[in-house]
Parts: structure tokens; C-alpha cells; sequence
């Protein structure tokens, strides 16, 4: 009989990986002390039965409805610690799982819960092969089907399609309290450059067609701050605007670019040479480190921290170098601003591939700006010199600029978790001088 070799290692590493995960999950049934919880998971009663669950290391959210009869969870986040502990301190029904799309990061959990809670565990059949591609195992998932109801006793949560970040995306209708559930699918910053996603003018029509339904109130996979239909209409609104014309090459992932309007962020696929271009015209011939004189807006970030944000993300900046552990550098720096800042101009590098924000030169605590102070709070258009030292505590992942990016931050008069409420709007820095020496 003539042996696979290669069949035969793929069925070897599978039944590791089976193993260690079954290890996993009864070590963690064994663990009682709810520390790794604790660190992880934070709940907050939004309404009455009605909860969001954040993993506090991710900015990722999930959130929990409960009815008089059971409880469904939308979203599962990483499922990197006990999921299925801080769901019981909420609630002791029985909880179905609906996940609103395959992402790793709102579908991690998925099977945590179906071993812990005994949980049906659903999701559109378009996204299998992309949960699949996260999770391995999609066995234990029920297909799930647009106009679904889930009756919760006294509660219902209807399924709708929302398309666009991936072809099987759903939300979750809650008539009784005017509600929406998007996940990923309805969002500030909108990813459909993805193998996954579909073209944009399918994600403005899911838009029309989901902005007709009678909620006043949703909730992103991202922050549980309310937000109101009339984001709808912002969204629908840049998306039909979008033209690489208007549009900034987005580095860290080739051919796409980003598209910026009234706090609204639309990430689409874009011609390739285009892309290149636009980042060949931004370089020069100043050595690595040294880039020149650029300008730089600092969009409203109120949704996520507490001021104005944004990156730095050049190829010329560390010429392919991966930050390490350990190293150290010099940035010095002349810039204007267009106008008084409220607060000091801060710097630091962070790790942002995937997604994920990753710190490299400083220690990230809730909504903590990076802590290098770059410059004062400065008057419109005064000139300010600076050169400080930058520590690098946490090594890059890999070379790529989006994994050693310099972020720019200044904290401002707003409100957390509530998107476009800076009171002074975002500001331009004008850099005539910007130069990081490695020391």
C-alpha cells in the first residue's frame, strides 16, 4: 500500500492541535480563580437586560439580550480567557450564540461557549469558510438565516443581512427596544478591501435598505458608546463619495486607500499602479529617517480615547528596519499647527497590523495617549522645535510600516466613546523638519 506522507503529517498536526485545545479548555475548566476573566472582560449595563461585554486587551466588544426565557450573545470577541464566566455573573439562562460575521476577533469564542454554556452556536453559511479558516472546527455551527427570529420570552431578535465588510455579515434587529446590532457590517471605519468583501455600491444598498428599519439606537463591534440612525446617513453618505481622487494611500496594505469624510472612514480597494505612485510621490531622496517637510491631520479619535490621532506610517521612516526591544531613538522635529492646541503634541510607536494596536514604546492602559510629549500646547501657527528620546519596551512583529508606526495624539475637550464630539475638530501639523536617528 502506497503511504501519503503529506496527508498523513496534516492528520498529525490536526490531532495536535485538537489536543492542545482540548487541554486548553480543561485547564481552564479546572481554573476557578477568574483572574484571566477579570483581566480580560468588563461588563456594562447599557438598558436594563441588555449588556456589552469588552475584551478590555482588544477593544473588541460583544454584547449579551436578555429575555424572560433565555439570552443571546452576539459576537463571542477572541474568546482568549473565560468568555462563558463573566455570562454567568450576568445571567444564569440559556444562551444562544449569533455571530455576526467569521472575523477571528468577533468568532473566537464561538466554540468556548458551545463546550462551556452548551450553546447552539449560529451563523450565516456564506461565512463558513472564512470562520473556518480562523477556527478549524465548524461542526457544532447551526446555519442561520436572514429573517430569523429568536423569541427570548418577551423579547424578540430578528436577523438581518447587513453585506458589504463580508458577504454573510448579519445584524440583529431588537424591535421591542428600537435597536441594532451590526458587528462590523455599520461602522466609522469601514473595511471592504478584504478577499472577503463585497463591492461598494453593495454596501450602500444594504445601507438603504437597513437605514428603513425602525431602530433609533446602534452598536458597533468596537465601542459600545449608542450611536443614532443619523450615522447611517454619514455612512451612506461617504460611501457614495468615495473616489481614489480624494482618497490617501493606505500603506499598510497594498493597493487600498482610505477615504475621509465628516468623521466617516470608507477603506476600499483601489488601482495598484495608482497606489504606487501616490507613495512613490511622497518619498524622496533624503536618507531613511530623515522625511522631509509633510503635513498631517489629526482626525477626531473620541470614539476610542480622548483627543485627535494620527500615523505615521512612511517607508523612509525606518528603511525596512523592524523595532526591537531595547532600541532607542532620537526624533527631532520643527512643526506649526493649524490651530492652539488644547494639550501637548504626543508621540509614540505602536504595532498596527491586523487591525490590532499593539504598543511598542510605552505601556497602553485604558485609553492612555502614547507618552512621549513631542511638543506643547502650541498657538496656531507658532513654530515649535523639539527633539526627544523614544524607548522601544515591546518588539514589532515584522518590518512592515503599519508594524512600526509613530503614532501623533493631542488630548482635547470631548466626550469618550462618542465619535465627532471633539469640540475643537481636528487639526493639521505642518512638519518642516522630522528626522529619527537611531541611537
Amino acid at each position: 500500500m502506497k503511504i501519503n506522507h503529506k496527508k498523513s503529517l496534516l492528520l498529525l498536526i490536526t490531532i495536535v492541535l485538537l489536543t492542545v485545545s482540548c487541554t486548553k479548555r480543561m485547564d481552564m475548566k479546572n481554573d476557578h480563580s477568574g483572574e484571566e476573566t477579570i483581566d480580560f472582560y468588563t461588563k456594562n449595563e447599557i438598558h436594563p437586560r441588555f449588556y456589552s461585554i469588552a475584551d478590555t486587551k482588544n477593544n473588541v466588544f460583544c454584547y449579551l439580550l436578555i429575555g424572560d426565557e433565555k439570552a443571546l450573545l452576539f459576537d463571542t470577541t477572541y474568546g482568549s480567557a473565560p468568555l462563558h464566566r463573566i455570562i454567568r455573573e450576568i445571567t444564569e439562562l440559556p444562551v444562544t450564540v449569533v455571530l455576526g460575521h467569521g472575523h477571528m476577533d468577533h468568532s473566537g469564542g464561538a466554540a468556548q461557549l458551545y463546550a462551556y454554556l452548551n450553546s447552539d452556536v449560529w451563523m450565516h453559511e456564506t461565512e463558513l469558510n472564512l470562520f473556518r479558516y480562523y477556527n478549524m472546527e465548524t461542526r457544532f455551527l447551526k446555519e442561520l438565516k436572514i429573517g430569523q427570529v429568536f423569541n427570548l420570552g418577551g423579547l424578540d431578535a430578528e436577523i438581518v443581512g447587513m453585506e458589504g465588510h463580508t458577504a454573510g455579515s448579519i445584524g440583529i434587529f431588537v424591535k421591542e427596544h428600537r435597536l441594532l446590532l451590526t458587528s462590523d457590517s455599520a461602522n466609522p471605519d469601514i473595511w471592504l478591501f478584504l478577499n472577503e468583501s463585497l463591492p461598494i455600491n453593495e454596501y450602500i444598498a444594504m445601507l438603504e435598505r437597513t437605514i428603513l428599519l425602525d431602530f433609533d439606537t446602534f452598536f458597533i463591534g468596537h465601542s459600545d458608546e449608542p450611536m443614532s440612525k443619523s450615522d447611517f446617513q454619514e455612512f451612506i453618505k461617504a460611501a457614495r463619495n468615495v473616489s481614489v481622487e480624494k482618497s490617501e494611500p493606505y500603506e499598510p496594505y497594498h493597493s487600498v486607500f482610505i477615504y475621509r469624510e465628516d468623521g466617516a472612514s470608507v477603506f476600499f480597494k483601489g488601482d495598484s499602479a495608482e497606489w504606487e505612485r501616490r507613495l512613490s510621490a511622497t518619498e524622496s531622496n533624503l536618507p531613511p529617517g530623515n522625511l522631509g517637510a509633510f503635513e498631517i491631520v489629526l482626525w477626531d479619535n473620541f470614539l476610542y480615547g480622548n483627543g485627535y490621532q494620527a500615523y505615521v506610517q512612511n517607508r523612509n521612516m525606518l528603511n525596512g528596519y523592524r523595532l526591537k526591544k531595547g532600541d532607542t531613538y532620537t526624533l527631532k522635529v520643527t512643526y506649526t499647527a493649524s490651530r492652539d492646541l488644547e494639550k501637548e503634541l504626543l508621540a509614540g510607536f505602536v504595532d498596527v497590523t491586523g487591525g490590532k494596536w499593539k504598543t511598542l514604546s510605552y505601556t497602553q492602559k485604558a485609553i492612555e495617549p502614547p507618552n512621549v510629549i513631542l511638543g506643547h500646547a502650541s498657538k496656531a501657527g507658532e513654530v515649535v522645535s523639539s527633539e526627544v528620546t523614544i524607548s522601544i519596551v515591546t518588539a514589532a512583529g515584522i518590518s512592515t510600516a503599519a508594524a512600526n508606526t509613530l503614532v501623533l495624539e493631542t488630548l482635547g475637550q470631548g466626550r469618550h466613546k462618542s465619535r465627532n464630539s471633539g469640540v475643537q475638530g481636528p487639526v493639521t501639523i505642518s512638519f518642516t523638519e522630522f528626522v529619527l536617528t537611531k541611537r
